[in-house]
């Protein structure tokens, strides 16, 4: 899942932390929202119930992806690059 991806010297976790935060502010933010909106939401609801909120919040997502697609289609988002 990629919670854990990396690991940093002793004394530099801040620097590190900061600068993910740099990196996950370049994302499409309407997905990040839906996505964490989901997580939270879940912990109380069972399988079938988690997944129908999960779609829920997959299809508010879906707004972004016809521009996100005419973008990557013209080069950018490659590489995880969304600038």
């Amino acid at each position: 899942m990629g919670l854990v991806n990396r690991m940093v010297p002793v004394g530099q976790s801040r620097t590190a932390a900061e600068e993910l935060a740099r990196e996950l502010s370049h994302f499409p933010q309407r997905c990040l929202r839906e996505d964490r909106s989901s997580l939270l939401e879940q912990e109380s609801l069972d399988e079938r119930a988690a997944l129908a909120n999960e779609f829920e919040h997959g299809v508010r997502s879906l707004a972004e992806v016809q521009t996100g697609l005419e973008r990557f289609r013209a080069g950018a988002g490659r590489h995880g690059s969304f600038d």
